[in-house]
Order: C-alpha cells, then structure tokens, then sequence
C-alpha cells in the first residue's frame, strides 16, 4: 500500500497521500508489534509518503499496561525511531529495537536535538522530519503529560 500511495505521490499536481498505522486500542489485539510498526515505519520513510500514527500512544516510553493487559507503544520511541531512521537509514531490525526500548533514560533532548542511545538527531532535522512522520495519536490528554512530567521532558 506505501508503494501505491507513493507511486500516487510522484504524480504532478496530485495531492499528498499518507499512510495510517492504528497503534492501539482497548484489547491487546489491537497493538501492533514492533516489527509490524517498524515495517511500516521504515516502508514510509524510505517511500517518502508521510505516515501517522492514531490510538494507544498514551505514554512517552514503551510499557506494560495492566488496563490492556499488553505494552503499548511509547510516542517517543514512535516519532524517534521515524526521525532517527530518516535520518541515518535504519532498516527494519534497528528501528524494531527502539521501540522495544522501555528504558526511558536511553532518551533525551536538548537544545542541538534528540537522542537514543548513540544515535542523533538534531532539531532542524527533525523539523524535515516532521513531513514524513506528520502525528502521533493518543486518546489521553493527561497520562502523556504526566508522564513527560515524571520524566522531567515537560
């Protein structure tokens, strides 16, 4: 489907097609696993067709969620790994292993940019980014926030 929507894309004139990952829901079932959403990821990125994100976001950092009985994926392991596999070509693997990652000190930002791990980015570069991975959806408005806030990020 990115393939399409990517050949639709390179079209002159045509309007800018992007590609929907459901990340969540009220059952586990309704999760992806990371390699579902780092083949996707991954596929958009390197197909330039901008991709979002909706459900189940509700935390910065992967964790096991009693509510759902599963772990759900972190929005900062999301947009990081789209930013950092724009950014340095991350195939399906590596992108896999960052958003696998629930230690949340492996993340951190700064004035140059975000970091995981050793790998970098840096804010005019994630600002590029922003086209290809354009939103991240969470049906919480409090839990992110205080969460970033635990965090020290907010």
């Amino acid at each position: 489907m990115i393939d399409v929507l990517a050949e639709h894309n390179r079209t002159a004139g045509a309007h800018v097609f992007g590609f929907k990952l459901r990340s969540g829901g009220v059952i586990a079932s309704a999760f992806p696993s990371s390699i579902q959403v780092a083949r996707a990821l991954v596929a958009a990125v390197k197909a330039e067709v901008p991709i979002k994100f909706t459900a189940g976001l509700h935390h910065p950092v992967r964790c096991f969620h009693r509510s759902v009985q599963t772990k759900m994926h972190g929005f900062l392991n999301v947009f990081g790994a789209g930013a950092l596999a724009a950014e340095h070509g991350w195939n399906t693997q590596q992108v896999a292993a960052m958003l696998e990652d629930e230690d949340a000190s492996a993340f951190r930002f700064d004035d140059p940019g975000f970091a995981w791990r050793e790998w970098t980015v840096s804010t005019d570069r994630i600002a590029r980014q922003r086209e290809l991975v354009t939103s991240l959806g969470s049906c919480s408005f409090d839990e992110p926030r205080e969460d970033l806030a635990q965090l020290d990020l907010f």
